[in-house]
């Protein structure tokens, strides 16, 4: 199951760079610094979630290596701390492109076993209410907008934050079933899955 959240989240961050590059080419055509922070938030997302995958397998070499287990857990603990914060951070780029527009409107069989160690490691119940909140702030916007503007646009956007929103609950509360790891990574891939269709057919009519 790890292997598939894993394979999930390369898809994932794959999916981030498109959005990031349609944003960008959006951002060309129509100069909105919304689309730029659209941009530069899934790209930087992109990263996140790149890093994230590699430096699981890179801690499984470690510990088949041998690496004594204390150290191993800091330097798990400190690329947790740091991916989820890299996250935030794009997240904040969301919430300020909505803060601007609300401007605008008014103006193997081991490594199976220690998988799920290293991955959930990277997941801070603390942060992860934090990008709760954001990704709240996020979704309460689009909600507004689809309901000033109802169209299929804002309803992709709309749906692509919400499931954004439902997949770090589903992170959260992970600790309770590991089979919410699994499906917070399909509501994450399907919410941009959802962004990218926007951008594209925005791209492409334009």
């Amino acid at each position: 199951m790890i292997g598939l959240a894993l394979l999930m989240e390369l898809v994932s961050s794959a999916i981030s760079f498109m959005i990031g590059y349609y944003a960008f080419k959006a951002y060309k055509s129509y100069s909105s610094r919304s689309l730029f922070l659209l941009h530069s938030g899934f790209t930087v997302l992109g990263i996140s979630l790149t890093l994230r995958v590699v430096t699981t397998v890179y801690f499984v070499v470690l510990r088949v290596a041998e690496v004594p287990s204390q150290q191993l857990k800091a330097v798990i603990s400190f690329a947790g701390i740091v991916f989820t914060l890299t996250q935030l951070f794009a997240y904040s780029l969301f919430v300020l492109t909505y803060a601007l527009q609300t401007k605008a409107l008014e103006k193997t069989r081991f490594i199976g076993a220690l998988f799920p160690i290293l991955y959930v490691s990277f997941f801070h119940p603390y942060l992860e209410i934090v990008a709760l909140v954001l990704l709240g702030y996020v979704t309460a916007q689009t909600l507004i907008n689809l309901l000033l503007k109802k169209n299929l646009d804002s309803f992709l956007v709309f749906s692509g934050f919400t499931l954004m929103l439902l997949s770090h609950l589903c992170f959260l509360f992970m600790i309770a079933n590991e089979l919410l790891l699994l499906l917070g990574q399909t509501l994450q891939m399907i919410g941009f899955l959802c962004l990218l269709a926007m951008l594209v057919k925005v791209s492409y009519s334009g």
